[in-house]
Parts: C-alpha cells; structure tokens; sequence
C-alpha cells in the first residue's frame, strides 16, 4: 500500500501537474497566505514564491523545495532570488532538470 502525498507535497505535485500538462506557470496560496508558483518548461524548472502586502521569507522557499518530488530538484539546493515583480517582492530560483526527465 502506498501513501498519497498530502499537505504542501500535494499541492506542489498539483501544480507540477497542470504545468506539465499545458505548460504553463500555475500557482496557488497556502492556508496562510504564502503563495506559490511553479512553472516547468522543457529544459528547466522555477519555484517562486511571495505574499501579498508583505515580505515572504526565504525560509518558506527553502520549505518549498525541501517539499517537492525528488525527480524536479537538482543535486544541490539553489539558492533564491528576491525580484521585485509588479510591486512584490518575489522569491525565485530556476535552474535545469535532471537529465532523466528530459
């Protein structure tokens, strides 16, 4: 018996999905506030992450990554950028996708 993966491993693996599917970014906001964008594209993958009115951590980046599926990470852990993007301060970081997903 296998164990679906619920919480935060959900929604990111639901993003992941849509994207894939139409290749577009996706993005959804978390129970408390945090918002959360993926965006696969053929050769690369980018998390990003804000809030709205005020500052996201890059903890919660950090939490992000450690949260998505094994096959969608590098072998080390990039570091974000905070981007300032239509007035929020974004955290970003893209970076290319294993080779065995390619």
């Amino acid at each position: 018996m296998t164990t679906q993966p619920r919480g935060l491993a959900a929604t990111l693996i639901s993003l992941i999905n849509q994207t894939n599917a139409d290749g577009q970014p996706h993005a959804a906001t978390l129970p408390r506030g945090l918002i959360v964008q993926v965006h696969q594209q053929p050769r690369k993958f980018v998390l990003r992450c804000w809030r709205i009115g005020q500052l996201a951590g890059e903890n919660e980046w950090h939490v992000l990554f450690d949260y998505l599926p094994v096959a969608c990470k590098p072998a080390t852990r990039p570091e974000p950028s905070l981007v300032n993007e239509d007035g929020r301060q974004i955290y970003s970081a893209s970076w290319q996708l294993p080779e065995r997903l390619l």
